[in-house]
């Protein structure tokens, strides 16, 4: 009898079902994080309190951002179908209690649970990878994954514009109802269940989760507003940091472990997906009001923009798979912090009022071929690092490092340009207007803040960036002369224990 042949694709027979159930969950996910953004102005013109606007995708980001860093121990005990489930369950409820919620208040709380089952299924999507999919295949996986969300980036507010010409906005929530079976179905007989050797015993780190999410929340506070109250809830957000460090050192089991943060290599990379989401997506988030208020061109000129993104995350995606055949991961690392910080200062220099298009569109590509081949390779270096018993807290790690890295990056880029706009104009209210969906018919000043205010973000994003290149640098080179304790000159370590993954930083 002969033995079943290696599989050569995510796609072999093998493991098929396992890929769909993965692309599956990032589908949903990617759904419902740029769906939305689509819907703003029909809810607001439906539901009214305009003040509320920003926390139907603020309160989805700050849920999904503590739930993605709660699922990796639920995963590591409960394993990867289980809590599949849990996160599908909780997901389509809050998006059938989304579609009827009468009250923007409502709303806003269902789209607090929805971030729950969101951050859970993303946490199960690249937790799936390492679990089970083979090393040899997984840059492949992650390029799959990239592929998904930039369809998704592309279909998903186009289908939610039709529904809601056709419909009505609710029915854009109700579309996770069949998606989430079909999820559910595909995932229950080929997930992985509980994997042996995992600890009955481990308790959730509650005193962890409630520390971590205080200090995800005062940083966001701080960096969303520019006021006097910025340095305070910066100096409550240091203090909680402090507060979790030495939590952290007193418990067998901490949420976040402190190695996942400062050990080398696994926690500079971890740092480093943190500075290489803040530096790009603080940039991204803010193209398409800078295309419309600034430049004063079209809804759809914006959304051209936005589709050049995720065209060039899925380009970046793919190309780091192959290339990470030939030169180590830690290479494409420094070479996608490279292009990103070149991109930004690039961007410092030419965008005003009066800048070509062709313009926006070259650097949102470059801008995210650089981040979707540095994720890309920090995912398959972490996974490679990791045991499977613990590759559910390992991804939580990083996908809540990258998380908190897009929401500071995008929070303090929109207090920048809202900055921006008043020290020109006095008051920003227009801007807030066009953010909300309305028809504003923007002054030249206005148009001119808005301009100065992009540029700021570039350079909030070139410094942030290139601090993180000189750091994937120097790691570059000390893993050079350490093969042994990383990935070797192809870029696919060997997996090895957590407490081999290096010392301290």
């Amino acid at each position: 009898m002969t033995a079943p042949s290696e599989p050569t694709s995510i796609l072999s027979p093998g493991i098929r079902p396992v890929t769909i159930s993965i692309l599956l969950a990032m589908g949903l996910v990617a759904f419902d994080t740029l769906s939305v953004i689509t819907m703003l102005p029909a809810i607001t013109a439906d539901l009214g309190h305009v003040e509320l606007l920003s926390w139907i995708v603020t309160a989805f980001l700050l849920t999904s951002t503590i739930t993605i860093l709660v699922a990796g121990p639920i995963i590591d005990r409960w394993g990867l179908r289980v809590t599949f489930h849990v996160s599908l369950v909780i997901l389509v409820a809050a998006s059938i209690g989304a579609s009827v919620a009468p009250t923007m208040e409502l709303l806003v709380i269902s789209r607090a649970v929805q971030g729950i089952g969101g951050g859970a299924a993303l946490t199960v999507s690249f937790a799936a990878i390492g679990i089970a999919i083979p090393q040899g295949l997984r840059t492949q996986s992650y390029a799959a994954n990239a592929a998904v969300w930039g369809v998704a980036s592309l279909a998903g507010p186009g289908v939610a514009a039709a529904l809601i010409s056709f419909a009505s906005w609710r029915l854009v929530f109700l579309l996770n109802v069949p998606l989430g079976l079909a999820a559910f179905l595909v995932s229950s007989r080929h997930l992985p269940g509980r994997r042996p050797g995992a600890a009955d015993g481990e308790r959730l780190d509650a005193r962890g989760v409630l520390l971590v999410a205080m200090f995800t929340a005062a940083v966001l506070v701080a960096l969303a507003d520019l006021s006097r109250w910025s340095l305070f809830a910066l100096a409550v957000g240091a203090g909680l940091g402090v507060a979790y460090w030495r939590h952290a050192g007193r418990v067998p089991h901490p949420i976040l472990r402190r190695d996942h943060v400062v050990s080398v290599p696994m926690g500079v990379v971890n740092l480093l997906g943190f500075a290489a989401l803040a530096s790009a997506l603080a940039v991204i988030a803010y193209t398409a009001l800078f295309v419309e208020g600034s430049l004063g061109l079209s809804t759809a000129h914006a959304g051209l923009s936005i589709g050049f993104s995720a065209l060039g995350w899925t380009v970046g995606s793919t190309a780091a798979s192959r290339l990470q055949r030939r030169i180590s991961g830690y290479s494409v690392i420094t070479g996608g912090l490279a292009l990103v910080s070149l991109t930004l200062l690039f961007g410092l220099v030419v965008f005003d009022q009066h800048s070509p298009f062709i313009l926006v569109l070259i650097s949102m590509l470059t801008i995210t071929v650089g981040v979707g081949g540095f994720s890309n390779a920090q995912f398959n270096i972490l996974h490679s690092l990791t045991e499977e018993t613990e590759m559910g807290r390992v991804s939580s790690s990083v996908q809540y490092l990258r998380s908190l890295g897009n929401s500071c990056g995008t929070a303090a880029a929109g207090a920048l340009i809202v900055f921006s706009v008043a020290r020109r104009v006095g008051d920003p209210e227009k801007l807030r207007d066009l953010l909300a969906g309305k028809d504003v018919n923007l002054g030249a000043d206005v148009r001119i803040g808005l301009a100065a205010g992009y540029r700021l973000v570039h350079l909030m994003g070139a410094a942030i960036a290139v601090v993180g290149l000189a750091g994937s640098i120097a790691l570059g080179r000390h893993m050079a002369r350490r093969p042994s304790d990383g990935a070797p000159s192809s870029g696919a370590p060997s997996s090895g224990a957590a407490s081999k993954q290096g010392s301290p930083a």
